[in-house]
C-alpha cells in the first residue's frame, strides 16, 4: 500500500471514529500523531527523489526512524479493521475504539496500566480477519469475540501478555473466562484462547529484518513455537471445552531485499482436542480459513 493510500484510509478510519463521538479521544490519540507523520512522508516523497534527499531530511528520517515506521505499521493494522468495524453494533464498537485510541505513542512506553489500547486492537484485528475469512465473528459483550463455526457457538478470549513470564498466567486467566462464558451458552459450545506475543517478542527499537518472506514467516513461527512450548504446562487446566490455542505476533519489519518497511504477522495454531474429533475439525476449519488470507 502506498503512503498516500494509507493516509487516506487512516483519515477515513478516524472520521468513522469521529462519527461515534470520539473526537476528543482522536485529538489525544497516537493515531493523530501517526497521521501527521504519514502526511510528512507523503510531502517528502512528492517533493524529492529518494536518491536526492536534502541532508536535513535524511537526518530527520534517520533520527525519527522508529516513530515513522511505527506510524506506518500500526496505522496499517488499524485501518485494516475499519470495514469490519462498520458492521458492528455502534455501542460496542464505540467502547472498543475509545480503548484503541488511548495508550502511549511507543509500545516500549507501555505499562500494565496503559497496554489496553494495543490489547484491544489485537481483538479487533482477529475478529476482522475471521470475518474476512468467511466466518461469522462478532465482538462479544461477555467474551472478546463470539463466532459461529460449523453451526457451533465459539467464544474466543484474547490476551496480550505484558511480560514473557506471564504468558502461562494469561492463558490460564483466559481459560477461566472462557469456561465462565460457556456455562451461559448452549451445550456443545466451545472456546479458544488467542494469545498475542507482540509485546513480549518486540523489544525496544529493534526491527525484524528478513530477506525472503517465506523464511521470515518460518522465523516468526519458530519464535511463537518456542514461546508456546514453554507454556504447555498451563494448558492442562484449560479443560475439554477449550479446543485450541492460537498464538500471534505482529511486528514492524524490514524487507532487506527490497529496502522497505513492512508489517510482519504470523499465527500459530495448537489444537487441544483429540486428533480427528469433531472439535479438532472445528478448530482446523477456523485455522485453515485464516491461513487462506495469507495467499
Amino acid at each position: 500500500m502506498r503512503y498516500n493510500e494509507l493516509l487516506s484510509q487512516l483519515e477515513q478510519t478516524l472520521a468513522f471514529s469521529a462519527s461515534l463521538n470520539l473526537n476528543e479521544g482522536i485529538k489525544k490519540s497516537r493515531f493523530s500523531n501517526y497521521q501527521a507523520r504519514i502526511q510528512r512522508l507523503c510531502e517528502i516523497i512528492n517533493k524529492y527523489s529518494l536518491e536526492q534527499l536534502p541532508q536535513e531530511v535524511e537526518q530527520e528520517l534517520k533520527e525519527e526512524n522508529l516513530d515513522y515506521v511505527l506510524s506506518l505499521t500500526e496505522s496499517l493494522e488499524f485501518v485494516s479493521c475499519v470495514d469490519y468495524l462498520k458492521t458492528c453494533e455502534p455501542k460496542i464498537i464505540r467502547k472498543k475504539l475509545a480503548s484503541v485510541l488511548g495508550g502511549p505513542l511507543l509500545p516500549d512506553d507501555e505499562n500494565t496500566n496503559s497496554n489496553e489500547a494495543r490489547n484491544t486492537l489485537f481483538e479487533l484485528n482477529l475478529a476482522s480477519k475471521l470475518r474476512k475469512a468467511g466466518l461469522d465473528a462478532l465482538l462479544g459483550k461477555d467474551a472478546d469475540i463470539e463466532a459461529t463455526i460449523d453451526d457451533k457457538q465459539v467464544v474466543i478470549e484474547c490476551k496480550r501478555p505484558f511480560r514473557e513470564q506471564n504468558i502461562g498466567k494469561q492463558i490460564n486467566k483466559a481459560g477461566r473466562q472462557v469456561r465462565t462464558r460457556l456455562k451461559t451458552l448452549p451445550a456443545g459450545s466451545r472456546g479458544i484462547v488467542a494469545i498475542s506475543l507482540s509485546k513480549t517478542m518486540n523489544t525496544g527499537d529493534k526491527f525484524f529484518a528478513y530477506l525472503e518472506e517465506a523464511s521470515a514467516k518460518d522465523t516468526l513461527s519458530r519464535k511463537l513455537q518456542t514461546a508456546a512450548d514453554s507454556t504447555m504446562g498451563s494448558w492442562k487446566s484449560l479443560g475439554k471445552k477449550i479446543i485450541g490455542n492460537l498464538f500471534h505476533v505482529v511486528t514492524a519489519s524490514f524487507d532487506k531485499k527490497h529496502g522497505r518497511y513492512t508489517l510482519g504477522e504470523q499465527f500459530n495454531a495448537h489444537p487441544l482436542a483429540p486428533h480427528g474429533s469433531g472439535d479438532f475439525q472445528l478448530f482446523k476449519h477456523m485455522c485453515n480459513a485464516l491461513a487462506k488470507l495469507e495467499h
